[in-house]
């Protein structure tokens, strides 16, 4: 199998937005499993949060797929009450599930 990379430049994103939210992911995945479980996508039922190792299957012939991931919804960084759009948005529709540790997390994932 070939994997490939790609840069992508001018991107306009600040350097410093970019080492925190590497800063914060770096910090939750290396919580124990246990841990970040409590936010399994599944169990949260909007396909949000938290999937492991092995956890999702693209392709039937293999066991599972080889990433962990945490997956969010677009969301303004200071929340609007009654936001129909978040509620009633499709398959991906609903809140995102946010980890309490590491601190700063949820605002590093949306300010990126």
């Amino acid at each position: 199998m070939n994997v490939g990379f790609f840069y992508i430049s001018n991107h306009g994103i600040p350097q410093e937005i970019i080492d925190k939210v590497l800063s914060a992911v770096k910090v939750y995945f290396s919580l124990p499993l246990e841990t970040k479980m409590k936010l399994y996508h599944k169990a949260v039922g909007n396909f949000k949060g938290y999937e492991f190792l092995l956890g999702s299957n693209t392709n039937p012939a293999n066991r599972g797929d080889l990433h962990e991931g945490f997956t969010i919804g677009w969301e303004e960084l200071m929340l609007k009450e009654n936001n129909e759009k978040q509620v009633n948005d499709g398959a991906m529709a609903g809140a995102n599930v946010w980890p309490l540790e590491p601190a700063g997390f949820r605002e590093a994932c949306l300010n990126y």
